[in-house]
């Protein structure tokens, strides 16, 4: 991972790209998360878009509810989940910005393991708020109960590559409109689905005034997050990268749990 000043020595890298191009060509389709994906496998390994089929990263589906937002605080509440470390996630950058927010009603929400440091770099701000890791049920009730997500994440290339990270799904799934910084296919994704604005690291916090100050842009873009929020559950993803197999091999699709057509497990064995 050069991100992240990983490096792996060259006699190791050799038997990966062994059995990389082995793999590939043992395989009649491969399952890209899409992005800058195909064209980077076509360029590394010569594979054509007809053996690679869409499969961005998702979520499992998500209990019910809405959440308490009566036991957060602040009224309008930026929120980062996950590992909170700060190395290569921006983290830090984030909560330096969020200090600088005008708006007394907002207030910021740290959820995940790793995160004593924020008490620290929080000051004397009495608006962050580091939760901690919390159960799954009460992290999504938290999330759904928030405003604004943060992806704060640098544009790290390979990292970018993933397309909608794990995290990205997460925050889609809750219905909720995201900050991010600008990368490569995360931007691309939240502008031109509207479920959020980018911006570069420096301009985060003039970002947040400008959302706090305009409540009727944070409404749309929860709508447009909840618009495409099915899309992110992993049945979805599978059910609908496996009715493309299916299209293309000329097999029968059968109903799924969600309603859409995929073939039975047989008949893709068959392939």
């Amino acid at each position: 991972l050069p991100d992240f000043g990983v490096e792996i020595a060259e006699p190791a890298l050799e038997i990966f790209r062994k059995l990389e191009s082995r793999s590939f060509a043992a395989c009649r389709y491969i399952l890209a998360p899409g992005g800058d994906w195909p064209a980077f496998i076509r360029e590394h390994w010569g594979i054509g878009p007809e053996r690679l089929v869409d499969f961005p990263n998702g979520c499992v589906r998500l209990p019910e509810g809405d959440g308490a937002a009566a036991d957060l605080p602040g009224e309008l509440r930026f929120v980062y989940a996950g590992t909170l470390t700060p190395r290569g996630r921006g983290l830090e950058a984030a909560v330096a910005a969020f200090r600088e927010v005008r708006s007394p009603r907002a207030s910021l929400i740290l959820l995940g393991p790793g995160g004593e440091w924020c008490r620290e770099a929080a000051g004397s701000d009495p608006r962050v708020h580091y939760l901690g890791p919390r159960p799954v049920e009460e992290c999504i009730g938290i999330l759904r109960s928030c405003h604004v997500a943060l992806y704060p994440y640098p544009d790290l290339f390979y990292f970018a590559m993933t397309h909608t990270t794990s995290k990205m799904a997460l925050y889609m799934t809750c219905g909720l409109p995201v900050l991010a910084t600008r990368s490569r296919a995360v931007t691309r994704f939240v502008e031109e689905e509207g479920v959020g604005v980018a911006c570069e690291a420096g301009e985060l916090a003039g970002t947040m005034n400008r959302l706090a100050e305009d409540p009727g842009r944070l409404d749309a873009m929860r709508a447009s997050a909840r618009r495409v929020s099915a899309s992110f559950y992993w049945d979805v993803i599978i059910d609908e990268a496996f009715a493309e197999i299916a299209s293309r091999e000329g097999l029968e699709p059968l109903p799924s749990r969600t309603g859409r057509p995929v073939p039975g497990p047989d008949r893709v064995r068959a392939t």
